[in-house]
């Protein structure tokens, strides 16, 4: 039983890590245009700009970057929650059963935490 266990979240993870590689290595090679220069992204439009471009772009690129992290671990959260649920059904273990549900739902608030953060700082 436990070597199903594992090979279930082995497999549970494997699928949640590989398209999360795909796009970051999408992302980086996306940083950089076909010149070799770096490519700045302006924010004109958002009232958080410092002026300096550069500075603008990186703060960007690691506001974006912590949201993607985000939205990753809630989806790890998620899905391994909800791997662990299906594995305590047969057992009739209904606190392991309750404590996924939970950790289910606190992975899909993780996944929404950026959304909930610009809403709350009104952006």
């Amino acid at each position: 039983m436990k070597r199903k266990m594992m090979i279930i979240l082995f497999l549970t993870l494997a699928i949640v890590l590989i398209p999360a590689k795909k796009s970051y290595a999408a992302n980086q090679k996306g940083i950089a245009n076909l010149s070799g220069f770096v490519h700045y992204e302006t924010t004109e439009s958002s009232g958080d700009s410092t002026g300096v471009a550069e500075v603008d772009a990186t703060l960007n690129r690691g506001n974006k970057f912590l949201e993607g992290f985000c939205r990753f671990v809630g989806i790890a959260v998620a899905v391994v929650s909800g791997v662990f649920f299906l594995i305590s059904l047969p057992t009739h273990q209904a606190d392991m059963r309750n404590q996924m549900i939970v950790a289910f739902f606190v992975g899909i608030i993780i996944i929404f935490v950026p959304e909930i953060v610009h809403a709350i700082a009104g952006r």
